[in-house]
């Protein structure tokens, strides 16, 4: 005997009717997922197969994310690749996201994983609408990272992965072929010896900083590996240079640990100065919101000994709280800091 909780003998003729309005089909998807009605997949395993996009949907819910059944995988799969209407992709992709939720074999699962993961890539750099592209982020990014739950859950609409996504997430799960290359500006701003001027330790650290600048305006990724060394750089101005953009450019989220250490405790006031307009450059340049950027920040506006650190950091909490008013040059802290603005945050540390 079925122990129903949450679906009425109804919802079966619903689901077996095939002259049944599909939105009310998919309405009810999720209940008859839940209640395990295991005798309906016959007609669900149908619907996954049909041309109506709710039909294909409810099958997705019930067969894939809700009762795992891998006999359908390779079904979700094709309906996240192939599918002409963006709304089941992101269901496919969804349903993939749940099929993998609660597997208890560990090893079972990791090849699941190892199934599923490249295929979100691939749909973040080819899908054409950007909520399929963000929703295969977040599920690639939590599957990898839980513990980055609140940033992938304030990614901007109009997602591009090129700005806002983490590249070294989804680079490694793409054949090198799949990698989107990205083309120099039709009018480039670096220079013809950029790229030799920044590996140039002889070259003053002024001129070195001015070419990653440029380098980094014309998306050069292919220097990364050059601009990871400069962070170390005895140059404060250089290494912060570098700081920020590998954050702001290069999108490396896994700098953030380090990029906030340098704000706190780089004896440079110039690489700390950089760290402040890097630790803004998620959220400002990606949508991405955390707290934690906020209560750093707000941390080096009151406590950092140089008031050209304090400005810079009180310049990018502005920014991020998206507030217009001007930040004097003669800055004092003890004057232009609205500390109403920023105890909230400091509140949380």
């Amino acid at each position: 005997m079925i122990e129903r909780l949450k679906t009425t003998p109804e919802d079966d003729r619903l689901i077996l009717d095939e002259t049944a309005d599909p939105q009310d089909q998919w309405d009810i998807a999720t209940r008859v997922g839940f209640d395990q009605l295991y005798h309906l997949e016959p007609a669900l395993a149908k619907m996954l197969f049909s041309d109506n996009d709710y039909r294909q949907m409810t099958g997705l819910v019930t067969l894939v994310a809700r009762w795992r059944m891998e006999k359908y995988l390779d079904r979700a799969i094709e309906l996240l690749n192939d599918s002409p209407k963006a709304v089941v992709r992101s269901d496919a992709a969804g349903a993939l996201r749940g099929f993998l939720w609660d597997i208890p074999d560990r090893d079972r699962r990791a090849g699941f994983v190892k199934r599923i993961l490249p295929e979100w890539a691939r749909r973040i750099v080819d899908d054409p609408d950007w909520a399929v592209r963000r929703e295969c982020y977040r599920y690639l990014v939590l599957e990898l990272d839980p513990e980055r739950y609140d940033e992938v859950h304030h990614l901007p609409n109009d997602f591009d992965p090129a700005l806002h996504g983490d590249w070294s997430v989804i680079g490694p799960l793409l054949d090198p072929a799949d990698v989107p290359h990205h083309e120099a500006p039709a009018d480039p701003l670096s220079l013809p010896g950029d790229e030799a001027l920044l590996g140039d330790e002889a070259a003053p650290a002024e001129a070195r900083v001015a070419a990653l600048q440029r380098l980094a305006a014309d998306r050069r990724y292919e220097l990364e590996e050059t601009v990871r060394n400069l962070v170390v750089h005895p140059d404060p101005a250089l290494r912060g240079a570098a700081m920020l953009e590998l954050c702001r450019t290069w999108r490396r989220w896994e700098k953030t640990e380090d990029c906030w250490d340098m704000l706190h405790h780089d004896p440079g006031w110039q690489a700390r100065a950089s760290a402040a307009a890097a630790t803004a450059a998620f959220v400002v340049g990606a949508g991405v919101f955390r707290q934690s950027h906020l209560q750093h920040l707000a941390r080096a506006v009151l406590e950092d000994d140089d008031p050209r650190v304090q400005r810079a950091a009180w310049a990018q909490v502005l920014a991020i709280l998206g507030d217009n008013r001007p930040v004097p040059e003669d800055f004092d802290p003890s004057r232009d800091v609205d500390l109403a603005l920023i105890e909230p945050y400091l509140a949380e540390r």
